[in-house]
């Protein structure tokens, strides 16, 4: 992106890797942790058992004790970045996240991305990764008054006049499309408007929210390309973003948080 914005949509952006099962890493974590220990000084193990929609912690004595249980280290960052670690995963989470890789911008996803990865693969022999990913949740700002017209305005849209968004609760399109070299977008374009009690009034409001949520993925590459591939994954994600993104939102993308 050539631009940085002051109050930029993106709320969370997530690389991740995923690789055959290798239980030799709990062995080899610590070597990792003293590679990585700059960028992400705080650390933690936590022990997990997958179960159906989420994670059931050891601690809640809420699982019987022949079920299978997932390890996991979790490194963080005070510039946002959260690093978790797993027999067949790497996956990094920036809840600050400021710029890919915009040299005039601080932070750079790309190169904490990078310096993790390379750590990493410095400790651990990967055969392959099975499947690299770049998500970008996007919180969206809304028209007043909002119609359908309006928000055509703000956004290239797929969602159709069919249904008012005055009368919706809830409106959601979500495709799944090939791109070239091998590389799959997930986009997902979902509205909510929403009854809630406000607790400092004991009121009702109305609570409208947009989330748009790029998510380019690639399959089976050695773990040389790893860098190229995600270059080409970023610039997947931008340019469907510049498809959807009009200049109204750019615009207030362009304000101070303050103002």
């Amino acid at each position: 992106m050539s631009e940085i914005y002051p109050n930029p949509t993106v709320k969370q952006v997530i690389f991740q890797i995923k690789f055959p099962n290798l239980l030799y890493i709990e062995k080899s974590i610590g070597d990792i942790q003293i590679k990585i220990m700059n960028d992400y000084p705080e650390s933690a193990e936590i022990i997990q058992k997958t179960f159906m929609l989420g994670f059931y912690d050891k601690k809640a004595n809420n699982f019987e004790e022949d079920e299978p249980l997932t390890k996991i280290w979790k490194f963080s960052s005070p510039n946002g970045y959260e690093l978790i670690i797993s027999s067949n995963t790497l996956s990094i989470t920036s809840n600050l996240h400021k710029t890919y890789n915009n040299q005039e911008g601080e932070h750079r996803f790309r190169d904490i991305i990078k310096s993790t990865v390379d750590s990493f693969l410095e400790v651990i022999n990967l055969p392959k990764i099975t499947r690299i990913g770049l998500r970008y949740i996007d919180e969206c700002p809304l028209p007043p008054n909002i119609n359908f017209e309006s928000y055509e305005e703000y956004y290239n849209t797929t969602f159709t006049k069919r249904f008012s968004f005055e009368n919706s609760r809830n409106i959601q399109y979500m495709i799944v499309k090939n791109i070239e070299d091998d590389i799959v977008l997930r986009y997902l374009e979902n509205y909510e408007n929403n009854i809630k009690i406000n607790p400092s009034t004991n009121e009702e409001e109305t609570v409208q929210k947009l989330i748009i949520d790029f998510d380019a993925s690639s399959f089976n590459i050695s773990p040389k390309e790893y860098i190229e591939i995600l270059d080409k994954l970023y610039n997947v994600v931008h340019n469907e973003w510049e498809n959807t993104i009009k200049e109204p939102v750019k615009e207030i993308m362009r304000r101070k948080v303050d103002e």
